[in-house]
């Protein structure tokens, strides 16, 4: 076993959305975390032409890059560009609308943010619509 860190040297990162499981890289900025687990799946076929660790549902990288965060404008990585399977950003990948304190930004809506890493996760499914039953009418 290495036990290495992920990062060398004495300066912290200033890093826009991204992700150290170990805080050796003193991580600051929108959506730099450290020291956290990322909960990712194993590697997997999720689609694509390679294979990708999907985020669980709670992972703390899912929904956690605010769009319209990054230096006063849209965060390039997070609106134009898909993710490592082709699959267009942003998705909601927890099911809960995060707002950031507004509800419509100068591109659209921004309820909906980007989650840190190469997949971008979908929602979880909902749960089933409850079948009803009725008694009959026969008077």
């Amino acid at each position: 076993g290495g036990g290495g860190t992920n990062c060398r040297g004495d300066a912290p990162i200033a890093a826009v959305d991204s992700f150290s499981d170990d805080a050796s890289c003193g991580t600051r900025g929108w959506a730099g975390t450290d020291g956290a687990d990322a909960r990712l799946g194993p590697l997997a076929d999720n689609g694509g032409p390679t294979e990708t660790m999907l985020p669980a549902p709670d992972s703390p990288l899912v929904d956690a890059i605010d769009p319209l965060a990054f230096w006063g404008g849209p965060t390039i990585a997070c609106t134009t560009w898909p993710d490592q399977r082709g699959v267009e950003r942003p998705r909601d990948g927890n099911g809960v609308p995060e707002t950031g304190g507004r509800t419509h930004g100068p591109f659209g809506p921004v309820d909906v943010w980007c989650d840190v890493g190469a997949v971008e996760r979908d929602a979880p499914p909902g749960a089933p619509a409850p079948v009803v039953a009725a008694p009959r009418f026969t008077g």
